[in-house]
């Protein structure tokens, strides 16, 4: 009876061990296998949760998209007006039309008025250069009192047409105490 009784605990050792055994080699080869996949899968998990901090509101971009259409208009209503505000080669004959009522209007006496023959291209800071409008600049000689200089300088100032005085010299009349020679270069911006 020892016997039987050993050679059956003999053998539920050898079960128990064979049992450790394959289950020792079926971990091994569980952990083999399927731990590429489960790295894999831990860095997929974790570039999503990256990917959800990175990733910004959804519902902020309709807000931003609907803000920036309302820039773009205002800038589209902003454009159109200044364009306005620009000379065409028609109207440069207009504003020496202008400039002769001005004339009539204040104490100025316009001595000669000389545009120039070729208009100076203004160009974009971009690499095409690319061509924004064009300045044509006018020479204008004046006898007036300074009253008279400081109603056109306001005149050129409230026009509705892009102007800009880019020389002054003012210097005294040795006929008329009360009047002096104006010579002024003012710049006209045209489109074409």
């Amino acid at each position: 009876m020892y016997l039987t009784k050993r050679s059956a605990l003999k053998q539920e050792y050898i079960i128990i061990g064979a049992t450790i055994f394959i289950s020792l080699v079926l971990v091994t080869g569980f952990y083999i296998m399927f731990m590429s996949t489960l790295r894999e899968l831990i860095s997929v998990n974790s570039k999503l949760r990256k990917g959800q901090m990175i990733a910004p509101d959804v519902s902020g971009y309709r807000k931003q998209y609907a803000t920036l259409e309302a820039d773009i208009g205002s800038m589209s209503r902003e454009i159109s007006k200044n364009k306005e505000r620009l000379f065409w080669k028609k109207d440069i004959a207009l504003f020496i039309e202008q400039l002769s009522r001005v004339a009539e209007q204040i104490q100025v006496d316009f001595i000669s008025i000389k545009p120039a023959s070729n208009p100076e291209p203004v160009t974009a800071d971009d690499e095409q250069k690319t061509v924004l409008m064009y300045r044509r600049p006018v020479t204008i000689t004046m006898k007036t009192g300074y009253r008279g200089l400081i109603d056109f300088l306001a005149r050129v100032e409230d026009s509705e047409r892009f102007f800009r005085v880019d020389e002054l010299t003012i210097e005294p009349d040795r006929k008329d105490i009360l009047k002096r020679n104006v010579t002024m270069v003012l710049s006209i911006f045209s489109a074409d």
